[in-house]
């Protein structure tokens, strides 16, 4: 049997707009991602960056939900 060791993310304190700025600047550089490895690259909290997908997605800078990529041009 294997034993997994959950990985730490170290979470900086940012304001919203820094950590939207970098949501943005990460997916125009890869394109697509998820949470988790927005989350490691990122470093907010959480649950800041889940209202940060949702404000992209609903203003259309980004599609999909939790496993988000950059519209289609």
């Amino acid at each position: 049997m294997e034993i997994t060791i959950p990985e730490i993310v170290i979470v900086e304190e940012m304001r919203k707009e820094t950590a939207k700025q970098k949501v943005l600047n990460y997916m125009r550089e890869h394109k697509k991602s998820d949470i988790i490895e927005l989350h490691k690259n990122i470093r907010c909290d959480i649950r800041l960056l889940v209202e940060i997908i949702d404000e992209l997605r609903r203003e259309g800078k980004i599609e999909g939900g939790l496993n988000a990529s950059l519209p289609r041009t």
